[in-house]
């Protein structure tokens, strides 16, 4: 399927050594896990009293 989205001269994928810990890939991930947590707590604590 993705064949058909995206030829394959076109895919430029995420070299792996881009997650190790430090990098910009790994600051980039924690970073949306981590605000994607706290929102989900926030709207919990929101709709919790309504």
């Amino acid at each position: 399927m993705g064949g058909k989205v995206v030829p394959e001269h076109l895919r430029k994928p995420i070299n792996g050594e881009s997650f190790r810990y430090g990098k910009w890939a790994w600051i980039v991930f924690h970073i949306i896990v981590i605000s994607t947590i706290f929102l989900a707590g926030v709207y919990v604590g929101v709709t919790m009293f309504k």
